[in-house]
Order: C-alpha cells, then sequence, then structure tokens
C-alpha cells in the first residue's frame, strides 16, 4: 500500500515540476533574445528616406506658422528630394524644400522649411521656418539582430521653444542587422540604415 501512495506522490511532483518549468519559461519570454528598440533618430537627407511619401498628421501647425489653427498634413517627398507638401485643416497647400541641420541618424539637429509657395496656408512674411529639433522616434519589441523585420511605429517628433510635438505613428517594418544597426524598411520596400547602432 506504501509503494502505491509513494509512486502517485512522485508522479505528482513530477506534473507539478513540469508545470512550474514551463510557466517559469513563459514569464521570461520563452528565452528570446530579441531587443526591444526605442531609438530617437536625427533626421537627415538619408534617415527622411525611410518616410517619404507617407503623410504625418501634425497636431498643432503653429509649429511651421502661429496664424494656423488645428492640424496640418506634412509629407516628405521622395522626388524632386528634399521637397514637402504641407496641408492644413481646409485644404490650403504650402510646399518648399526642407533642409537639415545633422548629417547623421546619431545626432538629432534642427531642421529648416523653406516656402517656394505659401497656398493660403503660410500667413507669416518670413520665407523659412527653423525648428530646432527634428528627430524620428522608432519603437519595436523583441528585434533580432541578424533577424527578420517586425512591425514597428516611427513617430515624428518636433521640439521648438513652445514645447514637443509628436505626429500620428506610421506602422513600418524595423529590423537590425548582425551588428546591431537600426533599419526601417520605408513604403517603397527599401531598407533605410537609420544611422545608429541599438
Amino acid at each position: 500500500m506504501q509503494k502505491g501512495t509513494f509512486g502517485k506522490a512522485m508522479r505528482y511532483l513530477v506534473v507539478v515540476g513540469t508545470l512550474v518549468s514551463s510557466l517559469a519559461m513563459f514569464a521570461c519570454g520563452g528565452g528570446s533574445s530579441g531587443t526591444n528598440v526605442n531609438a530617437t533618430v536625427g533626421l537627415t537627407n538619408s534617415t527622411v528616406v525611410a518616410v517619404q511619401t507617407v503623410a504625418f498628421i501634425i497636431p498643432s501647425g503653429q509649429i511651421f506658422d502661429p496664424s494656423i489653427s488645428g492640424a496640418v498634413t506634412l509629407t516628405f517627398n521622395s522626388s524632386p528630394q528634399n521637397t514637402f507638401n504641407l496641408v492644413g485643416t481646409g485644404g490650403a497647400t504650402a510646399t518648399g524644400v526642407v533642409s537639415y541641420g545633422s548629417s547623421s541618424g546619431a545626432t538629432v539637429g534642427s531642421c529648416t522649411f523653406t516656402f517656394v509657395s505659401r497656398g493660403g496656408l503660410i500667413n507669416s512674411t518670413a520665407g523659412s521656418v527653423t525648428i530646432p529639433t527634428c528627430s524620428l522616434l522608432v519603437n519595436a519589441s523583441d528585434v533580432e539582430s541578424g533577424g527578420s523585420t517586425v512591425s514597428g511605429s516611427v513617430t515624428l517628433s518636433f521640439s521648438a521653444a513652445g514645447g514637443t510635438v509628436t505626429s500620428n505613428a506610421l506602422t513600418l517594418p524595423v529590423s537590425l542587422n548582425g551588428n546591431s544597426e537600426l533599419f526601417v524598411t520605408n513604403p517603397a520596400g527599401t531598407q533605410v540604415d537609420m544611422g545608429i547602432v541599438v
């Protein structure tokens, strides 16, 4: 009789041990070796290619002109390079050329929007506006160095004297190469080196 009870107790212990091990592995993420990416990338001639042709909604158009009330939509054009379209809520459109104060994604600098056409949207007499801090915020979970792309989010961030304004988040593929350098795949399917190591 004691033999049967001992055998049952051992089987229960094995089952409980197996369950505890499984739960421990699950709680630790199944042993995943991925990195959570939370990167601030300077906006440059190279990094902007990751977000060309997609519309960013900027909730406060006043960062471009104090007379703008409400949101504007900003699109960085791929052709011609370094041009942009800015559209107000009523449909008024300004266009122009953009230049960047940073030459590397590893440093965050300014960006200057020079207006070629004001389109009734820009009322300021100034021919351009310089935003002191322009960056892309890239976030993705469980990205493996040298592994496949994962779905991530890319947000445009502007900081000026009045505070920081961030756009809507775009969903784009994010990856790290074998050296943990960050890449974002743009809507045209091109992997763009963001110039930073994560």
